[in-house]
């Protein structure tokens, strides 16, 4: 009885997501505000429409904003760049970071404090080193990155790539900034990112990855699986449970290992992926793994931003 009731009350939730996030939705037009309630709702919306909903959002984004350029853009190199983002979620870019912005990014931790947790700001910092920290990740605080001119140079080079735009076709904003280091361990940490899931940023949104060590199989490379960003291409199964991590026993079972990629990489390369898609950080085996990863979306819809003030001075 119990069990049928449970059911019963998670399908009714379900059933009336798409109601809330329509009102929620309307709401943050106006307050340009998220309420939790707001993005739960957006997220069993998502999960109900099999990814959908974000084309039809999308939709209305570009018809309705006022940014949107006039011009068409022609460069011939990021609408190839585009294609291949629009047909498997993710692209890596030819060519690596600029050595001077990269070195600045890694000169960062050289100096900044890190801690275990990414939420709690109380959480003691302190300057990395290998050898005594052994706990899965490191994150530097966001508030304290966006601080830093080396970081700044760097988004404002990527911004520069005009990828984001084309894209979404309406502006891009800067709505997260991050870099953290992944350690040697021979367990997965779901809470870490390196189970499969996928992301729900925003109503449409890009991350960029950069690697700032040497990437091999063994040091915790990305890993995603190719396609699966758009709409009705992921199991319903998968979808009803909600936003929640997947084995790779059943990404294996549902998809073909040839969707399946894993990116290596000399420090510097540069990843792009919509990460609607399946994806997930490998646990390192052999060295540790520092990655920057900056998120831009077509709105500012989505999870609380803690650093707003000092994101919108960045957009």
């Amino acid at each position: 009885m119990n069990l049928s009731k449970n059911i019963f009350v998670k399908s009714l939730k379900f059933l009336v997501s798409p109601f809330f996030f329509i009102y929620g939705y309307i709401f943050f037009c106006f307050t340009k505000k998220t309420t939790n309630l707001i993005y739960q709702s957006y997220v069993k919306t998502y999960c109900l429409s099999s990814g959908f909903i974000i084309e039809i959002v999308t939709f209305f984004i570009q018809v309705l904003s006022k940014s949107r350029k006039k011009n068409i853009i022609n460069n011939k190199k990021i609408i190839d760049i585009n294609n291949e983002l629009k047909n498997n979620g993710y692209v890596v870019l030819k060519n690596k970071l600029d050595n001077k912005l990269l070195n600045g990014l890694i000169d960062v931790t050289k100096d900044l404090g890190c801690n275990n947790n990414q939420l709690n700001v109380n959480f003691t910092k302190e300057v990395f080193d290998k050898e005594i920290h052994n706990l899965s990740t490191y994150y530097y605080s966001e508030n304290e990155l966006l601080e830093n001119s080396a970081v700044q140079n760097t988004i404002k080079f990527l911004q520069e790539l005009c990828i984001a735009d084309e894209y979404f076709k309406s502006k891009p904003y800067l709505v997260a900034t991050n870099m953290w280091w992944s350690t040697i361990g021979d367990k997965v940490d779901s809470f870490a990112a390196q189970d499969f899931h996928f992301d729900l940023d925003g109503i449409k949104w890009l991350k960029y990855f950069i690697y700032l060590t040497d990437v091999t199989t063994n040091n915790g490379p990305h890993v995603y699986v190719e396609g699966t960003h758009k709409p009705f291409s992921k199991p319903y199964d998968i979808l009803m449970r909600g936003y929640s991590r997947v084995s790779d026993r059943e990404i294996e079972k549902n998809y073909p290992l040839k969707k399946i990629k894993t990116i290596t990489g000399d420090k510097g390369t540069i990843i792009i992926g919509d990460t609607s898609c399946f994806h997930k950080g490998m646990v390192p085996k052999s060295d540790v793994r520092l990655i920057f990863e900056v998120t831009f979306a077509n709105s500012y819809f989505g999870p609380s931003l803690a650093n707003k003030h000092k994101i919108d001075q960045s957009n």
